[in-house]
């Protein structure tokens, strides 16, 4: 249910060098996992042991975990399970495809998200687009927003300089209606990345109208990553 919390245990885990998937409904059988942690009653029969974490678990004294306590890994080893969204099976990331994926940022979505130093990131951390950009942005010192209330979202864009947004058509959709229901809440992105790349002529030209005119359709899968983006005025 946390974004945030969410975040800091995949990264924490990821760090310790256990893998990692994040399913959005029941543990599929096949993938086997052996531990879930959760903040909800979210489980599943598949699951051995269960773990519930709260906002108590990013409290510490901020002392850098001992070497002792991680485990070697090497750029083959896996580090995260992406699941497909359609069929629900999952596809292995090792740490050395996560890294070049993690490159491809600097050119395959322009210019313009290589420089953006703040990203909101409208889809949870349950897709792969999701995890992607959290490792792209924090790797290079940016900023990742993550969802929430979605009235005290549009007024945070202009109260954080949001530069930049990533989501679905759906939810550009749901953003687009409560800023053109109020006109107060004002937004300075400088690209739009729709992730499905299922946004139509009409959203789009609002879109282009109210939160930005630079928006693109971009293009890939959790087995390829991000491979291409367009403009939608194209």
């Amino acid at each position: 249910k946390d974004q945030i919390l969410h975040a800091a245990i995949l990264l924490g885990l990821t760090r310790l060098g256990i893998i990692t998937v994040s399913p959005a409904a029941a543990v599929p059988a096949e993938l086997g996992v052996q531990l879930l942690i959760t903040d909800g009653a979210t489980a599943s029969p598949y699951v051995g042991h269960v773990i519930v974490a709260d906002g108590g678990w990013t409290i510490g004294g901020g002392q850098p975990i001992a070497p002792e306590v991680t485990q070697r890994v090497g750029k083959d080893d896996v580090c995260r399970i992406l699941l497909t969204p359609d069929s629900g099976k999952g596809v292995a990331l090792t740490h050395d495809l996560a890294w070049r994926r993690n490159a491809r940022f600097a050119f395959v979505n322009g210019n313009r998200l290589a420089r953006c130093a703040g990203l909101y990131c409208d889809v949870g951390l349950v897709s792969a687009p999701a995890f992607e950009y959290l490792i792209h942005m924090l790797c290079k010192g940016g900023t990742l927003y993550l969802p929430g209330d979605p009235e005290s979202v549009v007024q945070a864009f202009d109260l954080y300089k949001m530069q930049a947004m990533v989501a679905t058509a759906a939810g550009l959709g749901r953003h687009l209606e409560l800023l053109e229901a109020q006109s107060v809440f004002q937004c300075r992105f400088e690209a739009i990345f729709c992730c499905d790349g299922r946004i139509g002529r009409e959203l789009a030209d609002r879109i282009c109208a109210r939160i930005c005119a630079n928006v693109f359709s971009t293009y890939g899968r959790p087995e390829t990553g991000t491979l291409a983006a367009g403009s939608v005025h194209v």
